[in-house]
């Protein structure tokens, strides 16, 4: 019979089952982490559209704050029938038109029948945008547009949110 002189230590079947524990583990966290780097780096995953649509509505909200403090109007120009992936804005005054551009997304002007405008005016006065805009958002995917669950609405009081259809 062996006896241990005083020193502690793991027998060779101990070692070799914890290897085999953390290997496996290993391998779930490996197969799990890489289908998450997958998502994460496509751009057109759930998660990425949700920050598109988070960026594209931070920057409207941005030109509604940027008038109040100039005191300028501006005028946002969507596209009312196909789907684009720029938003415009002109300020009063001004000829040039700044734009905010998506490779991932598209946007138009979400109607329930009526004519809808190309050109929508905010007063920074009154605080209105006129009339009210509701965008829908499109996956955009070589030149091909698909619908998403995805709205970008601006009341006629200016504020700006981001919506989702509930499945």
């Amino acid at each position: 019979m062996f006896t241990r002189l005083g020193t502690r230590g793991f027998t060779l079947v101990e070692i070799l089952i914890a290897v085999a524990v953390l290997s496996i583990l290993y391998g779930c966290l490996f197969l799990t982490g890489g289908s998450l780097a997958r998502r994460l780096s496509d751009p057109y995953s759930e998660e990425n559209l949700a920050k598109e649509v988070a960026r594209a509505t931070a920057w409207l909200d941005d030109q509604i704050y940027r008038a109040t403090l100039a005191g300028k109007n501006f005028e946002i120009a969507v596209s009312p029938s196909s789907p684009s992936g720029i938003l415009s804005v002109r300020w009063q005054g001004d000829y040039k038109w700044e734009e905010w551009k998506s490779e991932s997304i598209g946007m138009r002007v979400y109607s329930t029948g009526q004519p809808v405008p190309a050109i929508f005016r905010y007063d920074w006065q009154t605080q209105m945008l006129t009339p009210a805009l509701t965008l829908r958002i499109f996956k955009q995917k070589d030149l091909r547009f698909t619908t998403t669950k995805w709205f970008i609405i601006i009341s006629a009081y200016g504020l700006t949110r981001m919506s989702e259809i509930s499945s």
